[in-house]
């Protein structure tokens, strides 16, 4: 595929080094980063490129700058597409070639960065769903982001109980997650929130594909199984509210699953959250500890040419020598341009545990500023 780098709607992909553009995306870090080096000739010497337009347009300090919009997609009659990132500028480096060349890094961060810095003074919702939740506190706080309910999926039942003050909007978004075991993440400046099951990837890749819905598997690496922190039954137990039966007392719920109990024994955990309040929230917590961790998590990482994957899709995936075989989800991307039509993904695929960084995102948002349950 054919890469088009825009600045501020201003294609400038002819100043491109064009093996020097590369993204990365995950859902673990959630921040996408990309970057690409502008190179600045002098006029009097002939470009390298296939079509050089040096003579006419003049790029440095005075052009870009940090927070400039940044787009890179593919080229197409009329347009760019697909989208592959969408993002800001948050870094520029420039170094001196020779007498006449200069080159210009710029590294890039998507629009989740936004996410960080929006900070909701309240955030007050009684039995409200995931979907209107979000999409509300985009619309008010992150307006660079588009929040379209295509992309936003809607669990049940509604979430009966959250109130936080003083909260970023991404500190938000992670309670949500952390009730419904759904992952979210900033697409091309798309709000993405979803199972595995919502965000299907438009084909398979396979080690015998038919070449109409699987395509080739370029490599094949690093095949894990993880089962270090099995759990097929949970009890949390939260704070007061109403129980099962009329009356207040202490909120306990349990969730297990039998088939994984009856394979590998009893595994089980115990949670207290006091700001948990009802029992639909615990019995859902409950349900997305154990549905995350009653199995063995596979993870594998594989490269394609393919173009049209996103990080958050399911895709299926077969591979004989691995005995792989089954839908899995893309969990992160590196995409590399290897020559000005050919794009390389590289793509981490599974369920794997969360990193260092974002359990302690996590633990900050939970110690630092508690969701409050109010009076």
């Amino acid at each position: 595929m054919k890469i088009a780098v825009l600045v501020n709607h201003v294609d400038i992909s002819d100043s491109i080094e064009v093996t020097s553009v590369s993204i990365d995306k995950g859902l673990t870090d959630r921040i996408s980063t990309a970057s690409f080096t502008i190179i600045v000739k002098d006029p009097a010497h002939a470009g390298k490129y296939d079509v050089s337009k040096y003579d006419q347009c003049v790029y440095g300090g005075a052009v870009f700058q940090e927070l400039d919009d940044v787009l890179i997609g593919g080229v197409i009659p009329g347009g760019y597409s697909p989208v592959l990132f969408r993002g800001m500028i948050n870094r520029l480096e420039y170094a001196r070639e020779s007498s006449h060349v200069l080159k210009i890094q710029c590294s890039c961060q998507d629009y989740a960065a936004d996410m960080e810095r929006a900070i909701a003074p309240i955030a007050n919702y009684i039995n409200q769903t995931d979907r209107l939740i979000l999409t509300t506190l985009i619309i008010i706080y992150c307006p660079r982001i588009t929040a379209a309910p295509a992309f936003i999926a809607e669990t049940t039942p509604p979430i009966a109980r959250y109130v936080a003050e003083s909260k970023s909007v991404r500190q938000i978004v992670e309670d949500i997650c952390e009730l419904t075991g759904l992952s979210w993440q900033v697409s091309n400046g798309y709000l993405l929130y979803f199972t595995p099951t919502t965000y299907p990837a438009p084909f398979g890749l396979s080690s015998a594909p038919d070449g109409a819905s699987t395509f080739g598997i370029d490599a094949f690496t690093e095949y894990v199984r993880d089962f270090i922190r099995p759990v097929n039954r949970c009890t949390v137990i939260g704070g007061i509210g109403t129980v099962s039966g009329g009356g207040t007392g202490t909120i306990n719920m349990t969730f297990t699953d039998a088939a994984s109990i009856s394979q590998y024994g009893i595994h089980e955990l115990a949670i207290v959250d006091r700001d948990i309040t009802t029992e639909a929230d615990a019995l859902l917590r409950a349900t997305v500890e154990v549905t995350q961790q009653a199995y063995p998590e596979e993870s594998f990482t594989v490269k394609t040419f393919k173009d049209g994957l996103d990080v958050g899709q399911s895709i299926p995936v077969y591979h004989s020598d691995y005995g792989v075989n089954g839908t899995y989800l893309i969990r992160g991307m590196r995409i590399r341009q290897r020559t000005r039509i050919l794009t390389e993904y590289e793509l981490d695929i599974g369920v794997k545990p969360p990193d260092l960084v974002t359990m302690l995102r996590k633990l900050e948002a939970r110690t630092r500023q508690p969701i409050s349950t109010g009076s």
